[in-house]
């Protein structure tokens, strides 16, 4: 076991609130600082007042980084205020605000969605870095977006939070950060419902 967390969730709702706390999702983030390997990561959902039980394990790997880094690219649930300082070895927060990640891959037309990653520009290379954005709608090419990036910050991240494409269709969203010659891509798919 590389590391453990657990957290009980103990709170009243009240009536007027239940209805939309059932549409929604709680969402817990643990950031855990691991050396390069692979892991799996083994989850459990106890609700003792309904006596049900969920569990579910996923494979993760850690990969050793040479160059520009570049996290996973995320779809967001939400973007909440921080009202305390950022947490500066929580990903999921910066500059006062945390990312809530979306837990399916699906949004209805009227909610276009956001996508959250974090580069980390090598401080070794002279360059600057950037990050060039690709959209697919349906398999075809509809758009590509070059954003120069802002200085990091003093952990050496930089966080980005960029609009996603919000026509109906099933989108392939390709995020490359480049600097120099280096380069590394994440890809996410994600679906916007007709209206």
């Amino acid at each position: 076991v590389a590391d453990k967390t657990s957290l009980d969730f103990d709170q009243s709702i009240p009536d007027a609130r239940l209805a939309a706390l059932r549409a929604s999702s709680l969402t817990y983030t643990y950031p855990v600082h691991l050396p390069p390997g692979d892991y799996t990561v083994a989850a459990a959902v106890f609700d003792h007042h309904a006596n049900r039980a969920g569990t579910v394990t996923l494979p993760l790997t850690v990969k050793t980084q040479n160059g520009i880094g570049l996290s996973n690219v995320l779809l967001v649930q939400r973007v909440e205020p921080l009202h305390v300082p950022a947490d500066p070895s929580d990903p999921f927060q910066w500059d006062q605000n945390r990312v809530v990640p979306a837990l399916t891959p699906t949004f209805p037309a009227a909610t276009p969605p956001k996508v959250y990653f974090v580069v980390y520009p090598d401080p070794n290379v002279g360059r600057e870095a950037h990050v060039n954005v690709e959209v697919r709608r349906d398999g075809q090419f509809v758009g590509r977006q070059f954003v120069d990036l802002p200085p990091p910050d003093a952990t050496g991240a930089v966080h980005m939070l960029l609009a996603a494409a919000a026509q109906p269709g099933h989108y392939e969203m390709s995020v490359t950060a480049v600097q120099g010659a280096d380069f590394v891509r994440q890809t996410i798919q994600y679906v916007i419902a007709g209206p």
